[in-house]
Order: structure tokens, then sequence, then C-alpha cells
């Protein structure tokens, strides 16, 4: 990531954290759904992207949060206001992390090969926006 390229990272809760924490933004649970994008992040391909708009976001079980956001942009929180998705530069690359894994597990995919619900458009999009070239994402860096 020093030298490029784009890293996205799942938590859940201090027990499953370790990339997090090595970031600086360890995660702990309590948040609730849904989760939407700040500013930042809706104006971002994350969020809105190739895939279409994710507007909304559910996490199951455990829901994570970030405690320490120093260093990074929020582009998720929950329904309290309380962040749940970052964004962060790492050298020349990025880093994208989650408070929950559940954003993107099998609890709040849908099912089959289609892109039917927010969840699957937020996934979708953090792979469109992990591999585009430099250039065309420099636009979107924050």
């Amino acid at each position: 990531m020093d030298g490029g390229g784009t890293m996205i990272a799942t938590c859940d809760h201090p027990a499953f954290d370790a990339v997090c924490a090595h970031f600086g933004h360890p995660a702990t649970n309590s948040s609730v759904n849904p989760h939407a994008p700040t500013a930042q992040g809706s104006d971002h391909p994350i969020f809105d992207g190739p895939f279409g708009v994710a507007a909304s976001l559910f996490m199951g079980g455990t829901q994570g949060l970030f405690a320490d956001t120093t260093g990074a942009t929020i582009m998720a929180v929950d329904s309290g206001g309380l962040p749940t998705v970052l964004f962060r530069h790492q050298g020349a690359g990025r880093v994208i992390l989650y408070a929950d894994v559940d954003m993107i597990s099998n609890q709040n995919l849908s099912a089959g090969t289609g892109i039917a619900n927010d969840n699957d458009r937020f996934l979708a999009n953090q792979f469109a926006f992990a591999g585009s070239a430099p250039a065309v994402v420099n636009t979107f860096d924050i």
C-alpha cells in the first residue's frame, strides 16, 4: 500500500480488529442500523459508483464502530452518528476500513448473482474503485 493500490479491511469488534487497530482505528461494538454515507461519503465512488448509489447499509449481529478516527475521513455513520466506514491514505495507497464485516457478508448481501440492494452496490463499488486506474480515481481521493 505504501507504494500504491487500495486495501479494503473489515473489522467487527475488539476480538477481530487487528488490521484496523494496526492503522490506529480499533473497532468496538454498539452501532445501530441503518448506516448511511456522510456528505463526503455520498460523493465518493464507493457509495455512488458504477453499480449505483448505496444510500443505506445494514450490518448483522454485533455491529461495529470506530472508537478513533484520527487521520481518516469518516465515510459512513450509524443511525446515532457514530463512524462505521473510514477512508485514509497510506503512503501512495489508500485504505478503506469497515467497522463490521457484515456490511459485505452473506447476512446482508442478496442471494444469487444480481445486485439487488444497497449492500450489494456498496461492495461492487468498492472493488470498482479499488481496481480503477490512479488517474481516474485521484479526482475522488479525499
